[in-house]
């Protein structure tokens, strides 16, 4: 059989055609560049050392079905990426000659782990709060049924384990709906400082609670290509994080910049949340936006923290070009500085 070279060689995976002695009659480019060499007419062995591979193709020989074999390279491709690459080897046989076709799968095995990351985080945060409901809805039915006063206590508990599941729920949706169209680009033109005033106004409230003031600096008419209600998203997760966290009788101190880029042709609007809370030591700093990550648990769980709010503003932000710049002292607080491409036409 004639090995079609040149439809191979436009094809993007690596391929390499071996024969039945699984010597290496033919490398595509893309093959040439994965593993820098070309080891035409020498066995497979020399190009890929994995024994668990060897055995495959080996066993591939014998039997036409083969579901093919995931092998992680964790050294020598360091051409491609210094991170461990795994690629999923599949065989096709045609006469003499065996077809092997490698698919790089990193990224699918990489998404796979956060998903079930991603789903026994939510499985171990809910968790929690239905065990409580559960013993409490027991305890009243039982124990407790004729004592008004426990009974009224363990209501009060249920709503607050059922409310913390709601907030959890919500926030699920919603990171959800924003993961789904991340890739979409928003169109419409935005003022920051609309959003910011109608924040602002909407948590008044909460603020007055502890005696805290929002107080905005700089105003500038900073406008966005954006999705109004994500970036309310942003601002309102960032404030509302800034009157949970920060010390009573303070002041959570809004600013607006505008900064030109290194070529001095693109601006950024930079709207910084600065409180006077307690601050956030360093080491932790560069995890705030994992899903699920809290500085202390029991301090979130107690203002009604879900651990993915500044995850959504991570990935609202991306999906506007921009990104969240956070800057910690312990003992003296933190700002919250969001940065994004101004829209000038």
């Amino acid at each position: 059989m004639k090995i079609p070279t040149s439809i191979l060689d436009h094809i993007e995976d690596p391929i390499i055609v071996l024969n039945t002695s699984l010597k290496i009659e033919f490398q595509n480019e893309a093959t040439n560049r994965l593993f820098d060499n070309d080891q035409k007419g020498q066995h497979i062995s020399l190009l890929v050392r994995d024994p668990a591979f060897l055995e495959y193709i080996e066993n591939t020989l014998l039997d036409e079905d083969n579901e093919g074999i995931e092998i992680t390279f964790d050294s020598y491709i360091q051409k491609i990426s210094k991170e461990p690459i795994t690629f999923l080897f599949n065989v096709k046989k045609s006469d003499e000659l065996l077809f092997l076709i490698l698919k790089n799968i990193t990224e699918l095995k990489r998404k796979d782990l956060i998903k079930s990351s991603f789903i026994s985080n939510v499985s171990h945060e809910m968790k929690t709060p239905l065990s409580s409901i559960i013993g409490f809805i027991e305890t009243i039915k039982n124990s407790a049924k004729d004592d008004e006063a426990a009974k009224r206590k363990f209501i009060n508990i249920i709503e607050k384990e059922s409310l913390r599941m709601k907030r959890l729920l919500d926030d699920l949706m919603v990171f959800n709906h924003i993961e789904t169209e991340e890739s979409i680009k928003p169109k419409d033109k935005i003022n920051l400082n609309e959003v910011i005033q109608e924040i602002a106004t909407n948590l008044e409230y909460e603020a007055n609670k502890k005696n805290m003031q929002i107080k905005t600096e700089n105003i500038y008419d900073l406008n966005v290509l954006g999705n109004y209600d994500n970036l309310l998203q942003v601002f309102s997760n960032l404030i509302e994080n800034a009157i949970k966290y920060a010390n009573e009788n303070t002041k959570i101190l809004i600013n607006f910049e505008q900064q030109k880029s290194n070529n001095k042709t693109d601006q950024f609007a930079l709207v910084k949340i600065k409180d006077f809370g307690p601050g956030i030591e360093k080491s932790h700093i560069s995890r705030l936006t994992e899903r699920f990550y809290t500085v202390d648990q029991a301090r979130s769980r107690s203002v009604g923290g879900t651990g993915l709010g500044l995850s959504i503003v991570k990935h609202i932000l991306k999906r506007h070009g921009g990104k969240l710049i956070i800057e910690s002292e312990v003992g003296k607080g933190s700002s919250f500085t969001v940065k994004i491409p101004i829209y000038n036409h």
